[in-house]
């Protein structure tokens, strides 16, 4: 049986460097499983506004960021993702660096099934709505009382609920 040791000794993990014009910049040639986790966690999050809503548009915009940020030694400063965004987009050095990260398209896939996963599980205003007429269903108890109520409210005059219900 082979041993994984005789594997890894002849194909150790390196990081690679890649000329850009004349600078040299250092690719990680792979990542620890936290820095995996949290760079798919913080794209994936970063696809949602602050109300939650999904925004596709986001995603490219953290993704970019994120692969300077973790994937290279570039010291960003003070740019903020804005501004990374924007200068990526001004030649093909960042495909040069994209091109030479092993573990891309595992990173893709897993930012998929988070946001998946976050889209499917997330309540809607449907769901409180349900929830909602649950609790009151719940409380009404037999339908016995409904009937009741839906016969006193047939009793009243339409127009007379309509101005209460505006005025109040």
């Amino acid at each position: 049986m082979a041993n994984i040791i005789e594997i890894t000794d002849k194909n150790p993990l390196v990081n690679k460097t890649v000329r850009l014009g004349k600078v040299a910049v250092t690719v990680k040639g792979y990542l620890s499983a936290d820095t995996y986790a949290e760079i798919a966690n913080t794209i994936a999050n970063s696809s949602f506004d602050e109300t939650g809503t999904y925004r596709p548009e986001y995603r490219e915009i953290a993704r970019r960021y994120v692969v300077l940020k973790y994937m290279t030694d570039l010291d960003l400063g003070e740019m903020d993702i804005s501004e990374v965004f924007k200068v990526t987009q001004s030649g093909a050095w960042y495909n040069t660096i994209i091109n030479e990260l092993p573990v891309w398209a595992e990173l893709e896939q897993s930012v998929d099934e988070i946001i998946n996963y976050k889209l499917l599980t997330r309540k809607t205003s449907f769901d409180d709505l349900c929830e909602t007429l649950s609790a009151f269903a719940e409380k009404m108890g037999d339908t016995k009382s409904l009937d009741e109520i839906a016969e006193k409210l047939t009793n009243l005059d339409d127009k007379a609920v309509v101005e209460t219900i505006v005025n109040k």
